[in-house]
């Protein structure tokens, strides 16, 4: 058996040096480049590079991290769930499992579909001028009461709660929490809790837009993107719902819907319902007609999942 050079050896180290002091720099790598560049953030989602983006962007910045389970979660979304302990017991697909366009055999039974808004304010730019509007005609409410026409047509029923949680923006979670217990206090045969919103990325114009936008029979409309937190211990059951909705959506209206994004810094309510999940429509540089025709499309795709079938 013959030595190894100690060329080889030196290679080797090097690469291993190399790949720690990226490993290290990955935290600020991504956003320091994108700065420089005057490159958008959310660009290097459609680029590869996996990342975790707190909400407000705008305001209080990215937080990026490069691990390959996040490439994985970001890019193959049956992979969400996965976090670095597992790899090692995840030699065959866990029980379930959806590929793109499929959809699990598990569905709700019969009940009741609850949408709120814990964001109740979030308006869109074009349509209102401002980021934020008290008239509920502007924003996210009226994206779910259009929502629940369409339910309502398919023969589902819904519990559409419009309370303005966001008069004071930091409490906002703590006052939408009272509502869902109120509202699994009020009707027990909830299937499903929404906490609908629409996202805030893009410093201008152009740069949301190419985020939250798709277009869809011609028309523009704003994209859909699930939000899960982890934060809590039953959150597979919420992501679960999340993905069956993404494939059913990249099935029927491909590139509509911008995946599923995890996070772990807040529960979001979902600890209280395994049928809890966040949607964000559109964004606030989208129109409300575009937000509007996102939410019409997710809600035909919502009661095709609820009636058990495509139509």
């Amino acid at each position: 058996m013959g030595r190894t050079k100690p060329g080889t050896i030196i290679r080797g180290l090097a690469i291993l040096l190399l790949l720690l002091v990226f490993l290290v720099l990955s935290n600020w790598l991504v956003p320091t480049v994108s700065a420089l560049a005057e490159i958008n953030p959310y660009y290097f989602l459609s680029w590869g590079a996996p990342a975790i983006f707190y909400e407000n962007i705008d305001t209080a910045g990215a937080f990026i991290k490069l691990e390959p389970w996040r490439l994985l979660g970001l890019q193959l979304p049956a992979f969400a769930g996965i976090q670095p302990k597992d790899w090692a017991e995840a030699t065959t697909p866990p029980p379930h499992s959806s590929e793109p366009g499929t959809v699990s055999p598990q569905k709700p039974d019969a009940g009741v579909v609850g949408i709120y808004h814990s964001h109740a304010s979030e308006a869109f730019v074009p349509s209102t001028g401002q980021a934020r509007s008290a008239d509920f005609s502007q924003t996210v409410v009226q994206l779910g009461r259009r929502i629940k026409e369409i339910l309502e047509q398919n023969d589902i029923a819904v519990m559409h709660n419009e309370e303005y949680h966001d008069r004071d923006y930091s409490q906002s979670y703590i006052n939408s929490r009272d509502t869902v217990q109120n509202m699994l206090d009020q009707q027990g045969k909830i299937i499903m809790l929404i906490d609908l919103h629409r996202d805030g990325v893009g410093s201008n114009s152009a740069k949301g837009r190419a985020v939250t936008t798709a277009t869809v029979n011609g028309m523009k409309a704003g994209q859909i993107m699930f939000v899960i937190s982890s934060a809590h211990a039953n959150w597979e059951k919420n992501n679960r719902l999340a993905l069956d909705l993404h494939n059913l959506l990249e099935n029927k209206y491909p590139g509509l819907s911008r995946g599923i994004l995890s996070r772990s810094n807040s529960a979001y309510n979902q600890d209280m319902h395994s049928g809890a999940i966040l949607v964000e429509i559109g964004g606030h540089w989208n129109s409300l007609d575009e937000a509007i025709y996102g939410a019409e499309l997710f809600a035909e795709v919502l009661a095709d999942y609820i009636v058990g079938g495509n139509k």
